[in-house]
């Protein structure tokens, strides 16, 4: 039996936010999606808002931040959607790997502009979609090692 087969279905042709170059984006996973309260709402509400996006627009923007205080993981960074009304916009986290390259660099300062790369979607749980976010650096363009 094979497993099932996952896609990424992105939500936004390029161009990139700000014409940025793909080779100089990470794209990562967001986790712990399932134990925000408004799961699987939030992403399906962000799928709807995407679909009104046309080839060409740029990609709907993501924030992310920083949140010491979290009691699993002190280099946590939470990753929020401005475009989902409410309590809706907060998805989920970076990785503990990924946040503890990043975290540092956000308490130095660092800018970084993110955006949704796509949906993550497993046709026979259609109840259950998953996020990519695209990373980059905001000041240099260069490509972030996370």
């Amino acid at each position: 039996e094979q497993a099932p087969h996952w896609s990424l279905t992105p939500l936004v042709a390029p161009p990139l936010p700000g014409g940025v170059p793909v080779s100089a984006t990470k794209v990562i996973p967001v986790v712990g999606v399932t134990f925000v309260p408004t799961y699987p709402q939030n992403l399906i509400t962000l799928a709807r808002v995407s679909a009104d996006q046309q080839p060409g627009d740029e990609a709907l923007s993501v924030v992310l931040l920083r949140n010491p205080a979290n009691p699993h993981d002190a280099n946590a960074v939470e990753v929020h959607v401005p475009a989902l009304p409410g309590d809706l916009g907060m998805i989920g986290h970076v990785s503990r790997d990924n946040a503890a390259r990043l975290a540092p660099l956000l308490d130095a300062g660092i800018r970084f502009r993110s955006w949704i790369a796509g949906v993550r979607i497993n046709p026979t749980h259609m109840d259950r979609p998953g996020i990519d976010v695209a990373i980059t650096r905001a000041e240099t363009r260069q490509e972030v090692t996370v």
